[in-house]
């Protein structure tokens, strides 16, 4: 497990914005708000945007701090 703290303390002190494909998926959801309570970076679903949004509001997860974005 230290490992994984090293680099996640590297990471903290160079947040990177991150883009999670297939964000309609709830686990792809719950992946990128865990990034983002990990003070990891910013992350962004793409995906359907009234879709994710309904998904997420659905299971009371709070997109906030997440962007979504409609691929072109």
């Amino acid at each position: 497990m230290m490992f994984l703290e090293n680099v996640f303390e590297k990471v903290r002190r160079h947040p990177k914005r991150i883009v999670f494909p297939e964000g309609e998926d709830l686990r792809v959801i719950q992946a990128a708000v865990a990034f983002f309570e990990e003070r990891l970076g910013t992350p962004v679903l793409l995906g359907h945007e009234k879709t994710i949004r309904e998904l997420a509001r659905r299971h009371r997860i709070s997109l906030d701090h997440v962007l979504v974005l409609e691929p072109a």
